[in-house]
């Protein structure tokens, strides 16, 4: 089995896609149009704005959703292309032939000696040098994520408003490239041994790749959430009411990040040393507090809202990655940078028509600012989308909806869901951007692929 194939199957083990999920309303404008982005790690729902529960003595929604994807980075057989690498810094001994260079310098050594040390910087080097740089951009890269969450929601008689209780797990992994450029060769390197191999009985230099650290890095977050919001109208103007909501979360973060050589992998033993290192040494563990507002005006046929999340933006930090290993390189600099997740606080802006009959709905949210998730990936979102919500309930729901991230990846995206019986909920999100794949041990597949693919389940019961 291929060492990185093994590695990527490991660490994508039990991850799948963090979307969040969201109730949709037949009342006001779609909130599924509204409120979903295709990557998330935390809650993006406008607290002022849950589902809406219908009037009486004592009402409760409950709601399950769970979804799963991946995302690629933009150079194309990304896996493959880092076993070809790991391959070539493990190749061990290399021998060149100096038979040819006599043709051309006769017996002058230090002729020989500088025409071998260009060659094998030209040849060599500057190959694999090429091979390291474009493993190690930003774009080069594969995520997978997952999330799984719970939301109660329960109104009653003075009140005064709807209560938002939720439970979830949200998983994201992904797998990058460090690199460390081979040095180049020196005449002070070679001539000696060139001059000596030119007086052997078979002209032949043996010769080793110079000391590399490019390694490869496996990062982990696992946030667990408690979530309890409230929300109520505030005034009535007359065309429509105003709403403002809080909710207060509580976080449990595991970060891990765990690294390696490639030149140090050892096959057989790689999936349990990553599972061994992963449970017991690099994991952190950090709990935190965050608080997202929110304000909302509905009115029948429109509605406009804005919410801030993360206004007191919490902080996690990663364990730093063991550096004994590495030879003194920049390599554990960098694998140890941006240890620290903040919570980032961002504004979002959202809106939404419908149709008088309420069965068409139109929507769009944009985010002010700029974050990061856990992994470092830079997201700031654009969304908008219709959807179609028939009268009768055995008449599935349709919506389509268009994401952009503006930032980092510039991924595009385009999500297509049903709704059956107003409770049972399933959507594709797929990117707009393919890149290529090969077979390999991880991945059973050939061809073109998107860069990323979600799919979403959501049952939704009112009691």
């Amino acid at each position: 089995m291929k060492t990185t194939s093994l590695l990527i199957a490991v660490s994508i083990c039990a991850s799948g896609c963090a979307t969040q999920g969201v109730f949709s309303s037949h009342r006001t404008p779609d909130e599924s149009l509204l409120a979903t982005t295709p990557v998330a790690l935390i809650d993006l729902r406008n607290p002022a704005t849950p589902r809406q529960i219908p009037s009486g003595d004592h009402h409760y929604r409950i709601s399950m959703h769970a979804s799963g994807g991946y995302e690629l980075g933009e150079v194309a057989d990304f896996i493959n292309r880092i076993d070809d690498l790991e391959a070539e810094l493990t190749r061990g001994t290399r021998n060149l032939s100096l038979n040819s260079y006599f043709d051309q310098f006769g017996t002058d050594g230090l002729a020989i000696a500088n025409a071998v040390v260009a060659d094998l910087n030209t040849h060599i080097i500057d190959v694999v040098n090429r091979q390291i740089d474009l493993l190690t951009t930003r774009s080069s890269y594969a995520t997978a994520f997952g999330s799984l969450d719970a939301p109660v929601q329960f109104a009653q008689p003075g009140m005064g408003g709807v209560f938002d209780f939720r439970t979830g797990v949200t998983s994201a992994r992904d797998v990058w490239a460090v690199g460390d450029p081979l040095q180049e060769y020196t005449l002070v390197d070679l001539e000696q041994r060139v001059t000596d191999a030119i007086n052997s009985a078979e002209p032949s230099l043996d010769y080793l790749l110079p000391e590399n650290d490019t390694a490869v890095l496996v990062r982990t977050a696992i946030v667990n959430t408690l979530s309890l919001g409230y929300s109520r109208p505030m005034m009535d103007l007359g065309l429509g009411q105003v709403i403002v909501g809080v909710r207060g979360n509580y976080y449990k973060a595991e970060m891990t990040r765990y690294a390696k050589r490639l030149t140090d992998f050892v096959r057989e033993e790689l999936s349990i040393e990553y599972q061994n290192e992963y449970s017991d040494d690099n994991g952190h563990f950090a709990s935190a507090f965050g608080t997202d507002v929110g304000i909302a005006w509905i009115a029948p046929q429109m509605r406009l809202g804005a919410m801030i999340n993360n206004v007191n933006e919490s902080k996690f930090t990663y364990r730093r990655v063991e550096e004994t290993e590495f030879s003194g390189s920049a390599v554990p600099n960098l694998l140890n940078a941006n240890r620290t997740w903040k919570l980032q606080r961002q504004l979002r802006l959202e809106g939404g028509l419908n149709s008088l009959d309420r069965q068409w709905s139109l929507g769009t949210t944009v985010d002010g600012n700029t974050v990061e998730d856990p992994l470092g990936h830079e997201y700031r979102w654009f969304s908008a989308g219709a959807a179609y919500s028939p009268r009768g309930s055995w008449l599935p729901g349709l919506r389509l909806r268009y994401h952009a991230n503006t930032v980092g990846s510039e991924t595009r995206y385009i999500t297509t869901g049903f709704t059956l019986f107003n409770s049972v909920s399933l959507d594709m999100t797929r990117s707009l951007d393919s890149v290529y794949i090969e077979e390999n041990d991880a991945v059973s597949y050939h061809g073109s692929a998107p860069r990323s693919l979600i799919y979403s389940l959501r049952i939704e019961l009112g009691i």
